[in-house]
This record gives structure tokens, sequence and C-alpha cells, in this order.
């Protein structure tokens, strides 16, 4: 039977909670939100609510990073990326405006670079703790 020391258990569930709300929602929802979101509606108008899965997606994805780079499962990066290429790829055809797949592009560049930080930040607490 495995020793489980909980007081680590429960220090790694905090300390990546804490690495999460900050890098997956804090980071990108003050600074850069507003930001985002002027473009955003300067681009496309009124936004309906189902455009905003996006959002819900990239909190999601950063927080797959700041877990799975934090435990060293790297491999997911490059297998995650390729899907939601293959997924989108038919709506970046003609007549779509180039906003569509920079703001794709933009996206995924900031949650994998936060998913990063994040995960980074998680370590050297934990590290410290």
């Amino acid at each position: 039977m495995a020793d489980i020391n909980f007081t680590a258990a429960i220090q790694n569930c905090l300390v990546y909670s804490a690495s999460i709300v900050i890098f997956a929602w804090l980071v990108t929802f003050f600074p850069i939100r507003p930001l985002l979101k002027s473009l955003h509606h300067k681009n496309m108008g009124s936004v309906p609510w189902e455009a905003r899965a996006g959002d819900w997606l990239g909190l999601f994805e950063r927080i797959l990073y700041i877990i799975l780079i934090g435990k060293g499962i790297y491999h997911f990066v490059p297998v995650w990326l390729a899907f939601k290429v293959l997924v989108s790829w038919k709506g970046w055809g003609e007549g779509v405006p180039k906003y569509h797949l920079n703001a794709f592009l933009i996206g995924s560049a900031l949650s994998l670079i936060l998913g990063i930080a994040g995960a980074h930040f998680a370590q050297m607490v934990l590290v410290m703790l």
C-alpha cells in the first residue's frame, strides 16, 4: 500500500488552486480582458452569448496547462493545440474575417504563456514550502 502524505497533498492542492486563480483567471480578467473586449466589439459589433464559448475554453485550457505542465506532462500541449486547429480549420476559409484567426492565435498563445507561468509559480512555491 502506498504511503500517502496528506499534508503534501493538501499543500499541492492549495498551491495549484492559487496558481489557477491567479494565472488562469485574475491575470486575464483584469488587465487583458478589457483590451481584448474592446477589440472584439470594435471588429464584431454586439456579441451573442454563444461567441463567449471561446472565453470559457480559454479558461479551461489555462487550468489544464497549469496542472499538466506543473506535473511534467508536456506532450499534452502539442496534442491539444493540434486538436484545436483541426476543429477550427474549416472555419478559417475565405470570407471569414482575418480577425477570427488572429484572435484564435492570440488567445492560444496567451493561454499557453499563462499556463507555463502558473505551473512554474506553483512549482516555485512548492519548493519553498
